[in-house]
């Protein structure tokens, strides 16, 4: 039965945010990069863009401005000292191979996403944990700490 009221999908849309929860956001980070861990094939990856060589806007789709803006900076610092500068692994899969499977998602209270995935070989899920914020463009993931290794992305990126 239709009240009239407008849903709050169209009023968030109207409002400039995404109103789809937390683990909706890191889902689709995962939907839209799984390429990454399905295709080991370098023609294929050549043709698309690994998540931490996307432009600013893209990550901005999933992570906060300030975090977006964390992983440019460290492209752009490895660019020019044509080296690693501080993030030589991919953050979504905790690895240089992003050959994971058996990937889940699972969303906990107030922002707090938890990610679990497998490697062949390893006997230890390895585990993620995703903290998002609300902003006026829907949740955004303000970092990624490793459950297994205790890293942060944020401390990674901005670590002196």
């Amino acid at each position: 039965m239709a009240s009239g009221l407008p849903s709050a999908s169209a009023a968030a849309a109207r409002h400039g945010y995404d109103a789809a929860p937390p683990d909706h956001v890191v889902r689709r980070l995962y939907r839209d990069f799984a390429w990454e861990a399905l295709f080991s094939d370098p023609e294929v990856n050549r043709k698309w863009v690994v998540l931490i060589d996307q432009p600013e806007p893209v990550l901005r789709r999933y992570f906060t401005p300030k975090l977006a803006k964390l992983l440019v900076d460290d492209v752009r610092c490895a660019e020019a000292a044509r080296a690693i500068c501080r993030l030589d692994f991919s953050p979504i899969w905790a690895s240089q191979d992003s050959g994971a499977h058996d990937v889940t998602v699972s969303s906990t209270a107030g922002g707090v996403v938890d990610v679990g995935m497998s490697y062949a070989g390893e006997g230890e899920r390895t585990r993620l944990r995703y903290s998002l914020v609300k902003t006026t463009s829907g949740w955004r993931i303000a970092d990624i700490v490793s459950l297994n290794d205790g890293w942060s992305l944020n401390k990674l990126l901005t670590e002196k």
